[in-house]
Parts: C-alpha cells; sequence; structure tokens
C-alpha cells in the first residue's frame, strides 16, 4: 500500500519534475497519448474517480495522485521487464509482444503522470 504521506522519491521516481521532462515527453507523443484517454472517456472517469473539483488548494493533493499512478504504472513496468526475462529462454516469440505492450500501458502513462505534475507545479501546488 503506497503511505498517506509520499516521499519526494521512490528510487529514481521524484515527485518533484524537472525542466527539462515536459519538453521530452511532447516530444515523445504523449500529448497525442492524452487525447487518445481523452476519447476514449478514460480521463474522464479518472477525474471524476479523484474527485479534482479545480481548486486551487487541492492541487496539492492532486499531485499526490498522479504520483501514485506513477508509482503503481513502474510498478507494473518493473514486473513486466521481470516477466520477459524470465520467458526470454522458454518463449522468445512472446517477448517482444510484452514489452511492446508495456510502452503505452505503463511507459505513457509514467509520462504523462509527470507532465500533469509538472503543470500543477507551475502553479505553485506541488511540494518542491
Amino acid at each position: 500500500m503506497v503511505p498517506q504521506v509520499l516521499p519526494r522519491t521512490a528510487g529514481p521516481l521524484t515527485l518533484t519534475v524537472g525542466p527539462n521532462e515536459p519538453r521530452w515527453s511532447r516530444r515523445l507523443g504523449v500529448l497525442a497519448f492524452k487525447r487518445v484517454l481523452d476519447l476514449t472517456g478514460w480521463n474522464r472517469m479518472i477525474q471524476k474517480a479523484r474527485g479534482y473539483s479545480g481548486k486551487r488548494g487541492e492541487l496539492a493533493r492532486l499531485a499526490e495522485e498522479t504520483w501514485r499512478s506513477e508509482l503503481g504504472h513502474a510498478w507494473a513496468l518493473l514486473t513486466t521487464f521481470l516477466i520477459a526475462i524470465a520467458l526470454w529462454s522458454s518463449r522468445s516469440d512472446v517477448v517482444g509482444g510484452l514489452l511492446v505492450l508495456a510502452v503505452p500501458l505503463h511507459v505513457y502513462p509514467i509520462l504523462l503522470q509527470r507532465l500533469l505534475r509538472w503543470r500543477i507545479q507551475q502553479l505553485g501546488g506541488a511540494t518542491p
């Protein structure tokens, strides 16, 4: 379970987003990924689940929600890599597909959460 009070880092993942990360995320097509999530209704469902009303006072909580989502996807990505390594010798034909699926299912969501948190930081709502 993720603690209620969040640390500033969890291994290589930091709560604070670096100044160059948004530029690289955009170059990698994260905004196109966001549009796909918008079109499918996924983002609307997540916004409702988070209960964010758009008020400035709730930005810190929203930043924590993005952190939790990022951390969950990071664990899932790590698990995917470990499964791929375990399958390499017996089912190498499956490994490529597994790793290709990891990008839209875990890498892009991580980048999208960090982009959202960067926007929150710009509004002064995330812990630096």
